[in-house]
């Protein structure tokens, strides 16, 4: 746990030299870090109930969203991965064309931050990923997740809507359509554009937990929906093998 690397560099920091900063590191020139100083209205200490306690506010919080803007959280179901052989794996699949920096995590969890957004964009979008057979799910890094979770409990997936009515074919109606079926992050280029009238195309982040929907209603019409990069599904009772 702790293993960091910036591929292409062979140089591996500790947790303890990330966190320091240390100047010796090439990850703080890769990932173009952000100067940010602490003020007194950005961060409280006090003791609850005999606990310390440290409460950060906006502007901290900002400071994390921006430093973790083009990060994913990734994990291979079904086996685990020791980190040299996962990121020989990443490199030889992604061909990233700036470096990108990997660090293990509590259950079998990794965390990429990336230099480059059409990197980012490429493995965010162009799945699915198969690593020795079996599916690399991949997220978004959010705020509030946690290596706690022992089981991938969302998934960004590709959905289509096949035979969409020609009259849908537009930004905020496609995507008023897909939050049926989770958060969505992305539409199509062509699915926006209507060049391609054979179905519609949107990323879609969906909550494993919940059952996977093989239908819609829209004004009472059935529409079918299909995925894409989806590991073993049964549609009766959603189950993620893993």
């Amino acid at each position: 746990l702790g293993n960091t690397i910036v591929f292409p560099y062979s140089y591996k920091s500790s947790y303890k030299s990330n966190l320091l900063g240390s100047s010796t590191s090439p990850i703080q020139d890769v990932n173009m870090e952000e100067e940010f100083e602490l003020k007194d209205g950005d961060v409280v200490t006090e003791v609850v109930d005999g606990i310390p306690t440290i409460i950060f506010f906006d502007q901290v919080h900002k400071y994390i969203e921006r430093r973790m803007a083009k990060t994913i959280i990734m994990k291979l179901l079904g086996r685990s991965i020791g980190f040299n052989v996962l990121l020989k794996k990443i490199t030889s699949l992604w061909c990233p064309r700036s470096p990108i920096q990997l660090m293990d995590l509590e259950n079998d969890y990794y965390l990429i931050r990336f230099n480059s957004e059409d990197d980012y964009n490429k493995v965010v979008f162009g799945g699915p990923w198969v690593i020795f057979g079996q599916y690399l799910t991949v997220r978004l890094w959010s705020k509030d997740f946690s290596t706690s979770q022992s089981k991938v409990d969302t998934q960004l997936v590709w959905v289509r809507l096949p035979g969409l009515p020609e009259g849908f074919y537009s930004d905020f109606l496609i995507r008023a359509i897909g939050q049926l079926l989770g958060q969505v992050v992305k539409l199509d280029a062509h699915t926006n554009s209507a060049r391609k009238g054979r179905f519609a195309r949107l990323v879609v982040l969906i909550d494993l937990k919940k059952p996977l929907m093989s239908k819609i209603k829209i004004n009472g019409r059935i529409q079918r929906i299909k995925y894409k990069s989806l590991p073993i599904i049964c549609f009766s009772v959603w189950h993620v093998w893993t």
